[in-house]
């Protein structure tokens, strides 16, 4: 099997039936939406004018968010060099992206789509216009767009399209799926309509006012602004200007007036967006936050207008579920995939059965790389999957390889041994040798095809390799060299033996192509989206091969390997993931005996690998490292403590790295565990696996997610981020390392002396909510959309509730609480703690283990409920109308703020003898501070009371209510401050002025 051809390649496009043009020439198509929105319509077509045969392809439907981008080259094979004059209605606009802002520049150009299995009510089929395709500035990009009531449809169908013969307001049947939830605004017919759900055709729609709505400013696609209204709980907000978009998970609901971004709307909110129409009642749209509706949002936000003068309602309904056709605004986003089967890639298990020709269960598969050779899956020793071997090799003595040669191809042996059963062993004689290694002077390198000197297998038994495979390199090609350098030729030379060596032990290629029999065609002969060196040594596409049938569709983007010797790296420098897999299936794994792969090993810097391996995984050796990591134990670790660059670092399995200033060039092999890893000096951004990780970062500001396991996470120094999802977590910092953030997806408790400055819970369900506890340091705690608990711990802490009802707390009169006004909130104190004024806080309460300690809690400007503990408390409403309750103790109920009608406390558990109440002299200021004097009071439930110029304060005690009269019997009124609930027998022994 040749590798002559290995480095270089181009990719082509595999030729798929993309847009027909007008010629009738299919286009190949690579189209992919960033983000597929909703559901797709796998029989409509497209084409640039009815009397084109159409195309078969897949409509993914896109409302504004996203869009599809297309090569030029495409779209010009379909339709021929467009003459933008002809267009003078879609020159140069742009187009503004409703959810992210983004603006593009371009030029637009019609097309024409049909839906075949579809139908209106006259029987015909529905077709539409697509009017966005925009070619950027200084750019070879285009879109797809849909519009619906437009003038090239007027000339090219010969008929406007309207609300009466709209495809969307008059289907009258579909042939698969029902239609729920649907969402349409068009400009030109001014309509605004949602479906009934599941009643197919049956929409509400109503004809908006012309007056009242204009198009959105700037955008060629005319998204229409309607003006209308948004009412929360009742309040309306006239006059607004709306610009509706689907395509997020989230609502933002935007109106005049707003003072600050990103309020969350907390369960049972009521929201409804009403729109006027030309004829009859206005459209309208609502629900209720947390009501589990069809078309409610998950989550409702405030937010502030940022996509220009107009506001818009970002509806997060998904109102295209179970959808086979939907479509947006008049010339908004419509995504398109050519939708072929042909076309999908295989997965990552068939391409493994591709190189080894096994079926998982070891059975053969004849549609592998030697079925398509006329053999089967062939191997060394026993005939059965997974049984080990015994291979003999030997250098040909004609060919006077040096000691460094050998070397280098037993430590290419070595590679494959130390991952799969199968030992090598040297023998005298070169005839007897199972494989016999040659100079060659052909320009190649290459193997006599196994594929040739196998017996054919069938069922689970597996053809027998019986002749002798001789392995060829003229190592006077440049990359062909035995030297050995990971660097001479980009380490060409070292690949290239392995990779022979794969074909000696029984795998092909990982696509239909050999280089000695012809050029391969990538774009034609690439089998999977796995077919690259990334994933397997056998493949001869790399991350610089242009024109693969699948680069597109790559799991795994943005590699890139550098260059070594004035190359581009292209090769691998062990064997990669799918390799591993395929020759295990083979040979079994390798015996602990043989492999230095056993557990306990550090790969990179401070490299413990030892044997002819070593230099690989030793990374002040093999400073631009392109390797997968395997290991068959525990106890592992990545150190790449040595490398300067930033770097992103996965331990998962199956996961890419990318360290040393390269992109995805460290695996981790199926099935390894890595638990330890240490990055370098630059940025690092580290993932954990499901084990307890020891994870490290470096001098900068690191990013640090453990994953699922109990892991221990040390930033050092930089302002650090931590990613916790388990209670055992532990992310650790000292004093003088910078400001550090950790994330809490877990309940999480910073241990003692963990310089953590900032906790935020990210609890993603509603009245759930998550637990977050400081330590003795200064922290910030922040809390999510849940019930969350925060407990600053000692220190002076801030604590930020966000939504959801949230308790707080707090050890120090200097804690800080900051509530977002949503939800039912609470503050335990286990100090004296006022409430700061403006804080939306329902309940103030000492902690139960404050026990018999006398403290005391004030109040703040709005209504609150005081509770105190089981000693001597002092409680102070301050303004509102507060709830004051003292339990055990002896109490002091405090009235220090100014009286009125909207700030009367209720004393709950008022205990005469025992608790006291205490009135500011600044309030009070008719009363002689001290002891309130028998004559200030009065009873006006006692016998024959009556008011005197004397009496000040006055108690009802039928009522509870207690009253201030600043001029006695004069003309002023009594102003009421407080309701004793349980009516007790108060009297002028229980009230002082201080």
């Amino acid at each position: 099997m040749d590798t002559a051809g290995l480095q270089s390649g181009m990719f082509a496009h595999v030729s798929v039936v993309g847009i027909a043009g007008a010629d009738g020439k299919p286009v190949p198509t690579a189209l992919s939406q960033t983000q597929p929105a909703i559901h797709s319509t796998p029989d409509a077509t497209h084409t640039t004018g009815v009397q084109v045969p159409p195309a078969t392809g897949i409509f993914q439907v896109d409302t504004g968010s996203w869009a599809t981008v297309l090569p030029q080259a495409l779209v010009e094979a379909a339709v021929g060099t467009i003459d933008w004059t002809k267009y003078p209605q879609y020159q140069k606009g742009s187009l503004e992206y409703s959810s992210d802002g983004t603006v593009e520049s371009g030029r637009w150009v019609p097309l024409i789509l049909a839906f075949p299995d579809a139908t209106l009510p006259d029987g015909s089929v529905p077709t539409t216009t697509v009017t966005a395709l925009v070619q950027t500035d200084g750019g070879s990009a285009h879109m797809l767009g849909i519009g619906f009531n437009t003038t090239y449809a007027t000339h090219v169908v010969g008929t406007t399209l309207t609300s009466a013969n709209n495809a969307v307001l008059n289907l009258a049947d579909m042939k698969s799926g029902e239609m729920a939830h649907s969402y349409m605004i068009d400009s030109e017919g001014m309509h605004l309509g949602w479906t009934i759900p599941d009643q197919g055709s049956d929409w509400t729609v109503q004809q908006l006012d012309a007056a009242a709505s204009t198009p959105s400013r700037g955008s060629p696609q005319d998204w229409l602004n309607p003006t209308g209204s948004v009412t929360i709980d009742g309040t309306v907000h006239d006059d607004v200007s709306f610009l509706f978009d689907t395509g997020t998970p989230k609502a933002f609901v935007h109106y005049p007036g707003l003072a600050s971004d990103g309020r969350f709307l907390p369960d049972g909110r009521t929201v409804s967006v009403s729109v006027p129409g030309a004829h009859g009642d206005p459209m309208t749209y609502g629900f209720t936050t947390g009501d589990n509706g069809a078309e409610t949002p998950p989550t409702v936000h405030e937010s502030l207008a940022t996509h220009g003068p107009s506001s818009f309602m970002n509806t997060g309904a998904n109102f295209f579920r179970d959808h086979r056709y939907v479509y947006d605004a008049d010339r908004g986003l419509i995504g398109f995939e050519a939708y072929d089967a042909a076309t999908a890639s295989p997965t990552m298990a068939q391409q493994v059965s591709f190189l080894n020709g096994l079926f998982p269960d070891g059975t053969i598969d004849g549609d592998s790389f030697a079925g398509l050779h006329g053999a089967t899956a062939h191997k060394f020793g026993a005939q059965r999957a997974g049984t080990g071997a015994a291979v003999t090799y030997a250098f040909d003595p004609a060919s006077g390889f040096s000691e460094t040669e050998q070397a280098t191809v037993l430590r290419a042996f070595a590679t494959w041994s130390g991952v799969a059963n199968v030992q090598f062993t040297e023998v005298g004689t070169s005839s007897s040798a199972n494989i016999l290694i040659q100079r060659g002077h052909d320009g190649k390198a290459d193997t006599t095809s196994p594929l040739l000197t196998s017996t054919l297998g069938s069922g689970s038994v597996i053809g027998q390799i019986q002749k002798q495979v001789v392995i060829s390199m003229d190592t006077s090609v440049p990359g062909f060299d035995l030297s050995g350098s990971l660097t001479q030729s980009a380490g060409y030379g070292f690949s290239a033996i392995v990779h022979e060596i794969g074909h000696s032990l029984g795998l092909g290629h990982a696509g239909n192509y050999n280089a000695g029999h012809g050029s391969a065609d990538y774009g034609s002969n690439q089998f999977s989206t796995y077919d690259d060196r990334m994933w397997t040594v056998m493949s001869y596409l790399s991350w610089v091969t242009g024109d693969a049938a699948f680069k597109s569709d790559y799991p795994v983007k943005g590699t890139n390997w550098g260059y070594a010797d004035g190359e581009q790296r292209v090769a691998p420098q062990s064997l990669m993931q799918l390799d591993i897999l395929a020759i295990q299936q083979l040979y079994g794994v390798a015996l602990s005996k043989n492999t230095p792969f056993t557990g306990g090993q550090t790969y990179g810097f401070n490299s413990t690998i030892t044997g002819t391996l070593a230099d690989i995984y030793d990374f002040s050796v093999n400073k631009q490292p392109i390797v997968t990591i395997y290991n068959q134990g525990l106890n592992n670790t990545l150190d790449l403590s040595g490398f300067t660059e930033d770097a992103v670092i996965d331990l998962r399995p199956g996961a890419f790295s990318s360290a040393g200033g390269y992109t995805n060039n460290i695996a981790i092999a199926q099935g390894t565990v890595i638990e330890k890893a240490f990055g370098g000096s630059g940025k690092n951004t580290i993932m954990g696996n499901d084990a307890a990780n020891v994870l490290h970062g470096g001098i900068s500001s690191d990013t640090i997610n453990g994953g699922t396991g109990a892991d221990l996470m040390r930033g050092h120094q930089g302002d650090d981020i931590y990613i916790v999802d388990n209670t055992r977590d532990r992310a650790i910092e000292r004093a003088g390392e910078g400001n550090d953030t950790v994330f809490a997806y877990a309940d999480y408790k910073l241990r003692d002396s963990d310089s953590i400055e900032v906790l935020v819970a990210v609890d993603l369900t509603p009245n759930v909510g998550l637990r977050l506890t400081g330590n003795e340091l200064n922290q910030t705690l922040r809390g999510g959309v849940g019930n969350d608990i925060l407990n600053g711990g000692g220190g002076h802490d801030k604590l930020y509730g966000n939504a959801g009802n949230d308790t707080y707390l707090v050890h120090s009169q200097n804690d800080q609480v900051f509530e977002s006004g949503t939800g039912w909130d609470t503050v335990v104190a286990f100090s004296n703690y006022a409430l700061a004024d403006g804080q939306t806080i329902e309940v103030l309460k000492l902690g139960i283990a404050t026990g018999t300690a006398g403290l005391g809690l004030t109040g703040n400007d709005v209504s609150n409920i005081l509770r105190g503990n089981g000693g001597s408390n002092s409680l102070d409403g301050g303004l509102g109308a507060d709830a004051l309750r003292g339990l055990e103790g002896s109490d002091t109920f405090v009235f220090s703020t100014a009286l009125s009608r909207e700030n009367v406390d209720r004393i709950t558990d008022f205990t005469v003898g025992e608790d006291v109440i205490h009135l500011d002299h600044a309030i009070f200021a008719a009363l002689n501070p001290g002891g309130l004097s028998a004559g200030a009071f009065k009873n006006l439930d006692a016998p024959h009371a009556k008011l005197d110029a004397s009496d000040r304060i006055l108690y009802d005690h039928d009522t509870g209510v207690l009253s201030y009269d600043a001029d006695g019997s004069g003309t002023g009124h009594a102003v009421r401050f407080a309701v004793l609930t349980n009516k007790a027998d108060l009297s002028y022994h229980d009230i002082f002025v201080v």
